[in-house]
């Protein structure tokens, strides 16, 4: 009976509740981040690359990644094969997958990053928060 509870324990907590990450089309995405002055999360991968399926199975799947994501931002995948998205990933010097941008609601961009891990995900998450909350606080301050 002990053995039975001590599993049912271990197993509830090694369980984990995924959290979709909502991903948008790009134009949609710039008109949603401009409407809730919400920073821009830009991911460049490809379906055949390695690195880039270990990024989304690993830091982009963390409970806490997907949740900042989810919550906070607002997001764009972009497979850098598609004929649709050659002239942003040129235009923009995407040269490796994965490779994350983070920019504030108005386009300008904060972090261009192809992090590890999602702890350095996460940090770089949370410090494009507080850069675009301040530079938004300062601009409604200024008029």
């Amino acid at each position: 009976m002990l053995l039975a509870r001590l599993l049912l324990a271990i197993l509830a907590a090694t369980q984990v509740t995924s959290v979709e990450i909502p991903w948008r089309d790009y134009n949609d995405a710039m008109r949603e981040a401009a409407e809730k002055q919400r920073p821009i999360f830009l991911y460049f991968g490809a379906s055949w690359n390695g690195p880039a399926k270990k990024f989304e199975a690993e830091v982009l799947r963390s409970p806490e990644t997907a949740r900042l994501l989810k919550e906070k931002f607002v997001n764009v995948r972009i497979d850098i094969n598609q004929e649709n998205t050659r002239d942003l990933v040129t235009v923009l010097g995407i040269e490796r997958v994965p490779t994350v941008i983070i920019a504030s609601h108005d386009k300008n961009i904060l972090y261009f990053v192809s992090p590890r891990t999602s702890q350095e995900l996460n940090e770089r998450l949370r410090q494009a928060l507080t850069e675009a909350t301040a530079k938004r606080y300062r601009r409604d301050g200024a008029s």
